[in-house]
């Protein structure tokens, strides 16, 4: 390090600071307002007490700095790197981190608001009792991450990529994620309400005795991921395809699988008392004890997969392609016969006359 970098401090009034190298120091209760760091680099830092409003950072590198007892407030980070930057017991309002990627993150006991990641990469963290509020991550990468404690609320993804991420024993309120991808995540003793996965792919997911109640997987693909023994009245898995999930004993009643594709999957036990499976397809599912009562599962196909072990009391089964051995479960609905022959001689369109082959191709007969 150059000699006259040595003892450049952090300037008390407004301004910018460029190409400096701030490398083994000790600030104690430092104020900083108004600071753009350009190109600067940040090395074997301690900072207690720190105050800070309306700091800026741009390609500045962050390597082995630790925060405590820092208030933060309208923070920004542009194409930084950051490398195990451990902040404690520390408050941040309004946050931004820009193409920057994380590495070794630990947050220990913080209080963070409006935090926001566009473009970055969140790898080898660490978080433990914080709280986190208003989340927004755009076309961020996560791996190997884990949240132990603390509270999670109001989180917004889109187009992330999550992979071995845990949460242990964190309350989750208000999570939307769209068009994100997940693998090998687990929701661990995790107190979760309102979840919502649009257009998502979530493959070996541990979902198991956590409470998804009124959670929505519209239109996503999901994998061999563990439902087993969670409570999800009310969830919506409209237009969406469901491959080798386990639901046995899972609480289904009143959830909506319209349009559905459900292959390999078991509902061993399930409770899907008025849950509606209009047009869904299961395919070689287990369905042994699974109760149907008053479910809706008009037009269903059920080729492959047998009903008869299932409880289906008052199931709606009209125009549902069945085995020929639950046939006799296909009660007759007349009002839904009669709407179906009225439909299909009044339905928009044009019309194909059956009663009369066509002519056939060749001459014409008056040649």
């Amino acid at each position: 390090m150059i000699e006259s970098e040595k003892h450049v401090a952090v300037p008390d009034q407004p301004r910018r600071i460029s190409g400096k190298h701030f490398s083994h120091r000790q600030w104690s209760c430092p104020v900083v307002e108004d600071i753009y760091f350009i190109d600067c680099v940040f090395s074997d830092v301690d900072i207690e007490g720190l105050i800070g409003r309306g700091i800026s950072f741009e390609r500045c590198r962050f390597s082995n700095v630790r925060i405590k007892g820092a208030d933060l407030h309208l923070c920004t980070l542009r194409h930084c790197e950051m490398t195990n930057v451990d902040i404690r017991q520390s408050t941040i309002f309004n946050v931004s981190l820009l193409e920057t990627p994380c590495q070794g993150s630990q947050l220990e006991q913080c209080q963070i608001e409006r935090w926001m990641m566009a473009g970055c990469h969140l790898e080898h963290a660490r978080w433990n009792d914080t709280s986190i509020s208003y989340w927004t991550a755009q076309n961020t990468p996560v791996q190997d991450f884990i949240m132990s404690g603390g509270t999670f609320q109001d989180g917004n993804w889109h187009d992330c990529t999550l992979q071995q991420v845990f949460w242990q024993g964190t309350t989750i309120s208000r999570q939307v994620m769209g068009s994100c991808t997940l693998k090998q995540c687990e929701y661990q003793n995790t107190a979760c309400d309102i979840f919502i996965w649009s257009a998502c792919q979530l493959q070996e997911i541990d979902f198991r005795k956590v409470n998804l109640s009124c959670s929505g997987f519209q239109k996503s693909v999901l994998r061999e991921c563990q439902f087993a023994g969670c409570k999800m009245d009310a969830t919506q898995f409209n237009g969406a395809q469901i491959q080798q999930c386990d639901f046995s004993q899972t609480d289904l009643s009143c959830s909506q699988f319209t349009d559905a594709t459900i292959s390999n999957c078991s509902f061993l036990s399930a409770n899907l008392v008025r849950a509606t499976l209009k047009r869904a397809k299961l395919t070689s599912c287990n369905l042994i004890n699974a109760d149907f009562s008053h479910a809706d599962m008009r037009f269903a196909d059920l080729k492959t997969s047998l009903l008869q072990p299932a409880i289906t009391h008052k199931t709606r089964l009209h125009g549902a392609t069945l085995q020929p051995l639950d046939w006799a479960l296909q009660t007759p609905e007349p009002l839904m016969g009669q709407l179906d022959s009225w439909y299909s001689l009044h339905r928009p369109g044009p019309k194909v006359n059956t009663e009369s082959p066509s002519l056939s191709s060749g001459a014409s007969r008056y040649v």
